[in-house]
């Protein structure tokens, strides 16, 4: 059974989920250094997305404001649950979290090899490629959230 849970006051084991998640998929699979990946102020001020999988986290995301811009983030998926919808399904809570947060418009910082993924929920490039933390990235954008629907 898949269930997910927003966090709005993080506890110490529900980040220690969280960075168990992005240290798996980013630290190790993507050799991102560890002080690129968990920055402690932007955990705070964010909202955090967990699935899970019976009793076990399998994905996160989180959707930061900051600055007056809505940014979703850390979208990270254990690569034995790859494939199972639980990428999709984050996106698209992650969207909604933004639109009810007041969003008009959501940015993400795209892994150039997922621009493909995230246009597909209407996310359009708006910056030249560029490296962050030793991968290349697009920054992309949904603009006209007022029009968005729940993607099926």
């Amino acid at each position: 059974m898949v269930t997910m849970k927003w966090i709005l006051g993080i506890t110490d084991d529900e980040l220690a989920q969280i960075h168990e998640i992005r240290r798996t998929v980013f630290i190790v699979e993507q050799s991102i250094a560890e002080e690129d990946e968990i920055v402690p102020w932007e955990d705070e001020v964010s909202q955090h997305l967990i699935i899970y999988e019976g009793d076990v986290a399998v994905a996160t995301g989180r959707v930061l404001s900051h600055e007056g811009k809505f940014i979703l983030g850390r979208v990270a998926v254990l690569k034995e649950h790859r494939g199972k919808g639980y990428g999709k399904l984050a996106v698209v809570e992650l969207i909604e979290k933004a639109l009810t947060m007041g969003a008009a418009e959501i940015e993400i910082h795209a892994q150039s090899y997922l621009v493909e993924f995230y246009q597909g929920f209407g996310f359009e490039i708006c910056s030249e490629e560029y490296e962050e933390a030793g991968i290349m990235h697009f920054t992309m954008v949904l603009k006209g959230c007022a029009g968005y629907s729940r993607l099926k």
